[in-house]
């Protein structure tokens, strides 16, 4: 028997549909599969799925976990993104070992 695939839209979804009557103030925004999804959105998407849990019970809680979780992914994202660029630009002092104390040199 084949698993599905579980996906955190898939599992919004679905307590959305069995729960319309209780979540007419969650705010529900679509981001297409290719789209990066900013650090904002996550963090309020952790605040309606911690007022979902609150609200239908702990039958939810992987859903926060997992958005936590992406939360948390795309922070870290987003300091390699701007530890990468500093180094990009000349900015060695990021790096965790002495290159030029080793022999070597990196231009710019």
């Amino acid at each position: 028997m084949p698993t599905r695939k579980w996906t955190a839209h898939k599992a919004l979804e679905k307590a959305v549909n069995n729960h319309e009557d209780n979540l007419n103030s969650l705010t529900i925004y679509r981001y297409s599969e290719h789209e990066s999804i900013p650090i904002e959105a996550w963090e309020k998407a952790l605040i309606q799925a911690a007022k979902l849990v609150e609200r239908l019970g702990e039958r939810y809680l992987p859903l926060f976990d997992r958005v936590e979780r992406e939360l948390e992914k795309a922070k870290k994202k987003l300091h390699s993104l701007e530890k990468v660029r500093g180094i990009a630009n000349g900015d060695f002092s990021q790096l965790r070992f002495p290159l030029r104390q080793q022999g070597y040199f990196i231009e710019p």
